[in-house]
């Protein structure tokens, strides 16, 4: 079960001293009450951030920006461990972020998330808190063979 939260606003300047100038940035901002914190510090929920190519012809493929820079309420975060440059195979597909699990990185009401791309395909950043499940809730999700089909 997921949950979206956020908004896109308005972009900031980059300091002009760290070149280059990205083509585009997303500038977002989320409200965490302490319900859920509180879920996060527990291991009951997970809070992540994730990137979306619009028009990617595989649906709901997380897909992080190559060269793009990610902060969270003003700290530097580093979503993925590939190259900057390098760009996902046809079928290939990036991991949401958690940032729920790291230290200090969001807090009690309003966070920020700004993100600068140098990639010019056009992208959309969202956050989410995804509800942990057991592997035996998963396995009963899935239909077995055989069973009828649900209309």
């Amino acid at each position: 079960q997921r949950n979206r939260l956020g908004r896109q606003s308005g972009c900031t300047r980059m300091d002009v001293s760290a070149p280059p100038t990205p083509l585009y940035c997303i500038d977002m901002s989320f409200n965490l009450s302490k319900f859920h914190l509180n879920s996060l510090s527990y291991n009951v929920t997970e809070l992540h951030i994730c990137c979306l190519i619009l028009g990617d012809p595989v649906p709901f493929r997380c897909h992080w920006p190559k060269q793009m820079s990610l902060q969270i309420n003003g700290n530097p975060f580093q979503p993925i461990k590939r190259p900057p440059s390098q760009e996902l195979g046809k079928y290939s597909r990036d991991a949401p972020a958690n940032i729920g699990n790291v230290s200090g990185m969001c807090r009690d009401g309003l966070n920020r998330i700004t993100m600068y791309s140098y990639d010019s395909r056009p992208f959309a950043l969202f956050v989410e808190i995804v509800h942990r499940k057991s592997l035996a809730e998963i396995r009963d999700r899935v239909p077995r063979p055989g069973a009828d089909a649900m209309d």
